[in-house]
């Protein structure tokens, strides 16, 4: 893939969310940044903290929408129509309570599947095909019927992880790290075989 990528990041901002299950896609480009480019610094742009870099020699923004969750397509519309970024070059990443703690998709399309972030982002763009890269988190521990509730769900996803939680989830994020970046240069089937198996 040739021309200007945008890497997405999900979250809230705020110390009240950070280390939070709903906060996976900032700490996706937290690791990203220390892995490929560290030192970078994120500036203010398009009601986001952002960076512009190039890595393994892709030029790339990275964006971490500061609207909150449910507003994200605002910030991520802003940025796409600013720079005529096409949506095959533009990849989400998000928590993803279907997928258990530690499994990582990659998806092109389809529905949100209830997340408000990606529902925002469909909206604002009046398009799905973006890519997404889903960070399982898992779901509530509860029984089935309770954990399906709304305010069950949503004390979950901005709950922290445990310590073992957490080691299964970093380790995640290594993958994902690799994930985003190989979507750069390979098809977005290429880099499915490769990862969405672990």
């Amino acid at each position: 893939m040739s021309g200007l990528r945008l890497i997405v990041g999900l979250g809230n901002p705020g110390k009240k969310y950070e280390g939070t299950r709903h906060n996976a896609g900032f700490m996706l480009l937290d690791r990203l940044v220390a892995a490929y480019i560290p030192g970078e610094r994120w500036t203010e742009k398009f009601g986001s903290l952002c960076i512009q870099a190039v890595i393994e020699g892709q030029k790339c923004i990275l964006l971490k929408p500061q609207t909150y969750m449910n507003c994200s397509g605002r910030a991520v519309s802003e940025c796409v129509r600013f720079y005529k970024i096409p949506l095959d070059a533009v990849t989400v990443a998000h928590d993803d309570i279907d997928l258990p703690l530690g499994r990582l998709r990659i998806k092109k399309g389809g529905g949100d599947g209830g997340h408000n972030g990606l529902k925002s982002i469909t909206s604002a763009l009046a398009d799905d095909g973006y890519i997404r890269l889903r960070l399982g988190v898992g779901r509530p521990p509860q029984a089935t019927e309770e954990a399906t509730r709304d305010d069950v769900i949503s004390s979950w996803v901005l709950s922290r992880f445990s310590r073992d939680q957490l080691e299964v989830f970093n380790g995640m994020l290594e993958r994902a790290v690799k994930a985003a970046v190989y979507l750069g240069c390979e098809s977005v089937e290429a880099v499915q075989n490769r990862f969405n198996a672990s």
